[in-house]
């Protein structure tokens, strides 16, 4: 311990800067990416002197000023800049690559959130979706809206066991019918020519 603290207080201004801010991030970094590995990166909000902050963008639109995205940028931004000290170039030239580097980080994080985005599908079931597609008969439809059968239906890569009627003939089992409309919660359907 005593061989860190002696290398901190050896450090000269920009150094010690660039350093501080590479590990700060690099510690914030790591256990948002440790919470997230357990599930626990939820939304999670809190008033500080009546100003509400988010501290995750978890939704929507994505932010370049989330918490997230910032943490990445002073990952980037604390770690090139110890990296371009280390070649011995002008402090200007030091900050000026550091922020662009923070920048890159940034939008690279923003770049994967939003591939990440398209792969998000939502599995909800519409009923609604039927409308105009062609199924399968399971049990036999009986006529004239007498009573319900059922037809086997393929919506978003699942299939769906779901109640029949038809206003024409009764429809035997193993037909291949188009859905008309939705009555109720049942599927009016009608035989394919």
């Amino acid at each position: 311990m005593e061989t860190l603290e002696l290398w901190y207080s050896g450090l000269a201004g920009a150094e010690r800067f660039f350093w501080t801010v590479a590990l700060a991030a690099s510690a914030i970094f790591l256990v948002q990416a440790l919470l997230t590995l357990v599930g626990m990166d939820a939304d999670t909000d809190f008033d500080v002197s009546d100003m509400h902050v988010d501290t995750m963008d978890n939704g929507g639109a994505l932010s370049l000023f989330s918490i997230r995205s910032l943490i990445n940028f002073f990952v980037g931004f604390g770690w090139a800049g110890v990296t371009f000290l280390g070649y011995g170039i002008d402090i200007t030239i030091v900050v000026c690559l550091s922020v662009a580097v923070g920048i890159a980080f940034a939008y690279m994080y923003l770049f994967m959130r939003k591939q990440l985005k398209k792969l998000e599908r939502n599995g909800a079931f519409k009923i609604t979706d039927c409308v105009g597609m062609s199924c399968q008969v399971y049990l036999r439809i009986p006529a004239a809206g007498t009573g319900k059968g059922k037809v086997q239906v393929s919506v978003n890569g699942s299939v769906l066991e779901l109640n029949a009627v038809t206003d024409g003939e009764a429809i035997p089992t193993g037909t291949t019918v188009r859905v008309v409309s939705i009555t109720g919660v049942d599927l009016k359907v009608e035989k394919l020519s």
